[in-house]
Order: structure tokens, then sequence, then C-alpha cells
């Protein structure tokens, strides 16, 4: 879901950011669209701080541990 969103956003209109803890099977399919950091479950911290420090305007998660990281911004 999150990739069809992304696909429908204007890049000249939209900074369209991707972070993964791990690299899994899709993680791919989103570099063409959007640009994609990968952070090592072993960086957890980095993550963190990265989403503290990104300003974003939205941030999806699909699962326990990313929802309770995500809170942090």
């Amino acid at each position: 879901m999150c990739l069809s969103l992304i696909k429908g956003l204007d890049k000249k209109t939209f900074d369209i950011n991707v972070a993964a803890l791990g690299s899994g099977e899709l993680i791919h399919q989103f570099e063409d669209f959007a640009s994609v950091k990968i952070f090592p479950r072993s960086k957890i911290l980095n993550f963190i701080k990265q989403i503290k420090m990104g300003n974003y305007d939205i941030i999806h998660s699909h699962t326990i541990i990313a929802d309770l990281f995500s809170f942090t911004a």
C-alpha cells in the first residue's frame, strides 16, 4: 500500500524518503520512487535519530517495533 501511494506522488512537489530496519524483499522496489535508507537492526539508535531529525510530515510503519520507534518523531 505504501508503495502505491508513493508511486502516485509528484517527486517535484514532495521529498519522499523511505527508511527500513533491515532489508526485506520489497524495499528495493521503492528505490525508483523515493530516497531509501536501510538501517541494520544493530543501528536502531541511528534509526531513531533519523526519525527525530527528519522533520517528517507522515510516518507509516508496519510492525510493533517500528510503531514504537516511530512515536519518537
